[in-house]
């Protein structure tokens, strides 16, 4: 996991609200800085106000540490409403008391053919990427490629 400093994850925050601002209404919450664990969420609805085809909610998850943060998980979703499905690549514990990278595929929103898939560690910027490019191909969402996470 990650370590960022206090002035670069307020950047990242900036950063990140501008991206999905570019793809619709985003509401961003920043819960925690004054304390030692911090919650960060950007929910875009896009495109907003006309008809939601598709929800970007990225959360991260930091505790503070050597004067700044170090990230303990996180959860990139997207949901294409208009396909009803579901890709997510998201870091935190499964079965163990460790963080665990892994991603979920539904092809039909709420209904996985396996809990969790094996994936690689991703950061936000990645995510949104793999997010973007699966979007932009307006094929349906296939799971093939991906193994189930044992």
């Amino acid at each position: 996991m990650i370590w960022i400093s206090e002035g670069d994850l307020n950047q990242r925050v900036v950063e990140m609200t501008a991206r999905f601002d570019r793809l619709g209404e985003t509401v961003v919450r920043d819960a925690g800085g004054a304390t030692d664990y911090r919650w960060i969420q950007w929910l875009a609805r896009c495109p907003f106000p006309e008809s939601e085809m598709a929800r970007f909610q990225y959360d991260e998850y930091y505790e503070r540490s050597d004067g700044g943060w170090r990230m303990v998980k996180y959860e990139y979703d997207f949901i294409e409403t208009t396909r009803s499905s579901r890709l997510a690549f998201h870091m935190h514990p499964v079965t163990e008391r460790a963080a665990t990278s892994h991603a979920h595929c539904e092809p039909s929103l709420g209904r996985p053919e396996h809990e969790h898939y094996r994936y690689i560690e991703l950061s936000i910027y990645e995510g949104l990427e793999e997010h973007e490019r699966w979007w932009a191909t307006d094929t349906d969402l296939t799971c093939e490629r991906l193994r189930p996470l044992l």
